[in-house]
């Protein structure tokens, strides 16, 4: 084999190592402690609604959108992808 083949096959080796001893790392497991399961019931909690949110005078001074009334005429044309 040539040199420059030998060191390629170095370099993937190497990558591969490197990669293997990644992937081995992230599999082990660190002593993870995991919080004790809570029941449904104790995690949610009564919502709420402040319906005294909507009476805010800023929000009293928004006025909505006109309606945006549909197209009228001819769309596009017959052959979109035609130059000009």
């Amino acid at each position: 084999m040539e040199t420059r083949q030998k060191i390629l096959i170095l370099v993937l080796i190497l990558i591969l190592v490197v990669f293997l001893m990644v992937l081995w790392q992230t599999k082990q497991p660190r002593g993870i402690i995991l919080a004790p399961k809570v029941g449904v019931s104790e995690r949610l909690q009564a919502i709420t609604i402040d319906f005294e949110v909507l009476e805010n005078p800023a929000l009293e001074a928004l006025q909505p959108y006109p309606e945006i009334s549909p197209f009228q005429g001819e769309i596009g044309r017959q052959n979109p992808f035609l130059p000009y």
